[in-house]
């Protein structure tokens, strides 16, 4: 069986399992940045630990988080991989988005808009330091609406370069940012179990935990145990980890998350 966990957060209670899953059985709902999966490919291949879980929808394993990880485990051919499966209907996890930052005017939007008028564009929310501008789009799909506005990122870039990934709507000086098309839970559920993927950032996932630093080794993500056997080894390899639950806004890896934490150390 698989290992249950029941944690209460500030946002609200959740209840979610570890599990060791046969990545054939997963269902992404994004693509995937092909340099990000050679980076973890390698860290799978030199450091023989899967580094935190994949966290799937329990009852249709859509990945909410994690597309590159299982990425990379099949590309190496990996017979296992640790998810933390939910109920993602629980009302407490929330679908945000992935903002696009850029260094110079927002007038460039303005003008985009009106150079490319014969193409469809989706609605279109311009941050600055002073001011929210929504520019109203066409009504389109969750799948055309999130292509519709990667399409349109790289008409900025080539103006204005790069873009900076982030959560945050509150722009840096001398920059605005873009907010991308909001995704239903039904739409990325719909379209995980069909097969059809959305640009990669098309969707940011805010839980009332996030479960890190849970590493399982590439022996135990091989082993030809059945599942229920695999489980039981499982649950044994974490027994002897102590965990720790750590506040919203830490930084970890990198990256600021919202959500309160739960550290597994050995």
């Amino acid at each position: 069986m698989p290992i249950r966990f029941g944690v209460d957060t500030t946002s609200g209670r959740i209840d979610f399992s570890l599990a060791l899953v046969s990545p054939q059985r997963l269902r992404p709902h994004e693509a995937v940045i092909p340099r990000e999966v050679r980076k973890l490919t390698k860290s799978l291949t030199d450091l023989k630990i899967q580094h935190d879980p994949i966290i799937v929808d329990e009852d249709t394993l859509t990945v909410l988080d994690g597309m590159h990880r299982l990425a990379a485990t099949k590309a190496l051919g990996i017979r296992n991989v640790l998810c933390m499966t939910i109920d993602y209907l629980n009302p407490a996890i929330r679908v945000d988005t992935w903002n696009r930052q850029f260094r110079g005017s927002p007038k460039v939007v303005a003008e985009l808009v009106s150079r490319l008028s014969d193409r469809k564009l989706p609605t279109l929310k311009v941050v600055t330091a002073k001011q929210t501008e929504t520019i109203v789009g066409e009504d389109m799909d969750a799948l055309d609406s999130c292509k519709s506005f990667t399409k349109f990122i790289k008409e900025v870039e080539k103006q204005l370069g790069p873009e900076t990934i982030t959560a945050s709507r509150i722009p840096v000086q001398g920059s605005f940012i873009l907010v991308p098309p909001l995704v239903s839970k039904e739409d990325i559920i719909n379209l995980a179990q069909i097969g059809t993927v959305l640009p990669p950032k098309s969707t940011r996932h805010v839980f009332p935990v996030r479960v890190l630093t849970a590493s399982v080794p590439l022996n135990l993500m091989n082993s030809r145990l059945d599942p229920a056997e695999l489980n039981s080894a499982l649950a044994a390899y974490f027994r002897k980890h102590d965990v720790v639950v750590g506040s919203g806004g830490l930084e970890y890896g990198g990256r600021k998350y919202e959500e309160e934490k739960l550290f597994f150390f050995a």
